[in-house]
């Protein structure tokens, strides 16, 4: 399967015209592809908008389709250099393939870029993986920071020989006691651990402890000029404007009857291509997307958060969002976690409360989407 280059913004991969990787459908075009597919080999990667792909409800880290063995895992990027310039990349829950390796990123230069993660199923080996028989295949990270919860892992290995330098890793894992994260291979001194709700391997070089996790003092050798450092905060990789082109961005506030209310935003193109996605302040309803390189025609819809479709024998954890699979414009909202039963109810309030299993949930009307096209964003210095 060839790489669809359409997905992204411009550029052709080179050093010094690299692929513009813009919105989640120009990152998601990286999964399209196999690990004996050399269409990305050594080519190059510039990240100039966060990626939020929890719209997903889940996202198979290892890719699979008749004919293929089962090794073939998400992301396989050989002597490829990506740039995230400090944006966010969050991902919904990771789903492993049965009978596979089970790795996200198989390969490539990880440069100044934040992941966050929001739990996993069965997900084995490693997010970031090196072959064990060649090291020019494996993950390398520069200036990243790991963050968020990672569940239901069979065996807690987030790196696999991946060389690593200046990153903070403060994932925790919440249904593993006694594991911890680590890393099979040898990492080399610069590294940066944290200890989190799961300890983690405290032989490894560069450990730091909960008691000083918030202590700028602690990240002695992280570039001020690729972090965000200071007394009482985690590490951050430093935001970076893109300068290819102005900045631009979209903002405004969110309200229902007059009063401002959190919603979801959604940026697209004109092909529909999505640019960006956040939620609006629960207090003020405002909100302020960055969506450089554009400076014209784009589509902002606002809508309500719709959560996932409810499952049997499923934990939630409170104010989780779902919906019954005869959805007529009522979602409901966790109010006491738990776990649904094995056969869910016939029929649902159109308000109030209900229960399944141990787990309880309050209806929640949806408010009627607004989409505004074209939008011209506004330019603004950085």
């Amino acid at each position: 399967m060839a790489l669809d280059t359409s997905k992204f913004l411009g550029g052709d991969g080179s050093a010094g015209s690299p692929y513009i990787i813009h919105n989640a459908d120009a990152f998601l075009a990286l999964f399209e592809l196999y690990a004996q597919d050399t269409t990305l080999n050594g080519k190059y990667f510039n990240f100039v908008s966060d990626i939020d792909l929890t719209y997903l409800s889940e996202l198979s880290t290892v890719l699979s389709e008749p004919g293929q063995s089962g090794d073939e895992v998400g992301v396989h990027l050989k002597d490829a250099v990506l740039n995230g310039n400090g944006h966010k990349i969050t991902f919904p829950t990771l789903v492993k393939v049965a009978g596979a390796v089970g790795s996200l990123f198989y390969a490539g230069t990880w440069n100044n870029f934040h992941f966050v993660f929001n739990g996993a199923d069965s997900l084995l080996t490693a997010i970031f993986y090196q072959s064990s028989t060649s090291a020019s295949d494996g993950s390398v990270l520069n200036y990243c920071r790991l963050s968020g919860v990672l569940n239901n892992i069979n065996d807690s290995v987030i790196y696999h020989a991946a060389n690593i330098h200046n990153c903070i890793n403060d994932i925790v894992i919440d249904d593993e006691p006694g594991e911890y994260i680590t890393n099979r291979g040898t990492l080399p001194g610069d590294s940066y651990y944290i200890e989190g709700a799961n300890p983690y391997n405290s032989s490894q070089d560069g450990y730091i402890a909960q008691v000083d996790k918030l202590t700028a003092a602690s990240y002695a050798n992280l570039d001020p000029t690729e972090w965000d450092i200071s007394d009482g905060l985690i590490p951050t990789p430093k935001l970076k404007p893109y300068t290819g082109l102005p900045v631009t961005r979209v903002a405004g506030i969110t309200k229902i009857d007059g009063v401002p209310t959190k919603r979801r935003i959604t940026v697209q193109d004109l092909n529909s291509g999505r640019v960006a996605r956040m939620f609006s302040d629960a207090l003020t309803g405002e909100f302020s997307i960055q969506t450089s390189p554009h400076k014209a025609n784009l589509t902002v819809i606002v809508d309500d958060e719709m959560g996932n479709q409810i499952k049997e024998n499923t934990a939630y954890a409170l104010g989780d969002i779902v919906y019954p699979a005869d959805y007529v414009g009522i979602v409901y909202v966790c109010t006491t976690a738990g776990t649904t039963h094995s056969e869910l109810p016939s029929s649902y309030p159109t308000s109030g409360d209900f229960t399944s299993g141990t787990a309880a949930f309050s209806a929640k009307p949806i408010n009627k989407p607004q989409v505004f096209s074209p939008v011209k964003p506004e330019i603004i210095l950085e």
